[in-house]
């Protein structure tokens, strides 16, 4: 099935079962990124007890994501202009998730602020995405509804179900060390 990008014209089309299919993909998107962004909560204190970082050491390996993400968001949109969103998504979800799992894989300290500035940089993309896919998939009328399913309920519930699967379920119940739990739900 190939997917064409419709723009739509007047807030008179009806919605087909294809742009309904892309509302529960961006929400799916929306709710990884949440997922794979809260999973920090957790590994944060852990990487500072397996690698014996202090405070500031892990301060300065964490503060990668906000640089990145921040510096990010205007090259995103370039990007998703000039590729379209739907390629963009891809291309960005692989390369965070990747950069998820290689902190499960290294210990080396300028690996893992790259690492994390990788992810910090790929996720900066995506909510400028899911707009354009919500502007070229929906009406103006219903489009806040829509950002507010995809963004915010979506989003968040994946930021509420982030410990509950890599703390309760992996790392509880599958008895996984963080490492593997973390590539684990990389996967995922």
């Amino acid at each position: 099935i190939t997917l064409s990008t419709p723009t739509l014209t007047t807030d008179e089309q009806r919605p087909t079962q294809v742009r309904w299919m892309i509302f529960l993909l961006a929400c799916g998107t929306s709710w990884l990124l949440y997922v794979h962004r809260y999973v920090w909560n957790i590994v944060g204190p852990k990487l500072q007890e397996t690698y014996d970082f202090d405070q500031t050491t892990a301060g300065l390996v964490f503060a990668g994501f906000y640089l990145t993400y921040a510096a990010g968001q205007i090259p995103s949109g370039v990007f998703i202009d000039r590729f379209g969103p739907h390629r963009f998504l891809s291309w960005i979800i692989v390369l965070w998730s990747a950069a998820l799992a290689g902190f499960g894989l290294t210990g080396n300290l300028w690996a893992l602020g790259g690492l994390r500035a990788l992810f910090g940089a790929t996720q900066a993309g995506c909510y400028p995405a899911l707009t354009k896919v919500t502007r070229l998939w929906f009406p103006l009328r219903s489009r806040t509804m829509i950002q507010g399913w995809v963004a915010t309920t979506s989003g968040r519930c994946g930021g509420a179900m982030s410990p509950i699967l890599m703390g309760t379920l992996l790392i509880g119940y599958g008895g996984l060390t963080w490492q593997t739990a973390l590539i684990v739900l990389s996967v995922f």
